[in-house]
């Protein structure tokens, strides 16, 4: 599957396909609210992995990924 989300900063991306790519999104941005304008401010270039995160089994008995 790959969409358009709205919801998502631009140059982030909405997919998966399956198992070999199991998150939708992987990706974020990093903003700072400014009080004088109230708005959020976008700080440096959106994140996007998209395709690059490794699928996690989650293993309770070590509390992580196996």
């Amino acid at each position: 599957m790959d969409m358009t989300n709205p919801g998502l900063a631009e140059g982030m991306h909405w997919n998966t396909s399956g198992n070999t790519d199991a998150y939708f999104v992987e990706g974020s941005e990093v903003a700072e609210y400014d009080a004088a304008a109230q708005s959020w401010v976008q700080k440096g270039d959106v994140i996007d992995l998209s395709g690059e995160v490794s699928p996690c089994v989650w293993d309770q008995s070590t509390s992580s990924c196996g």
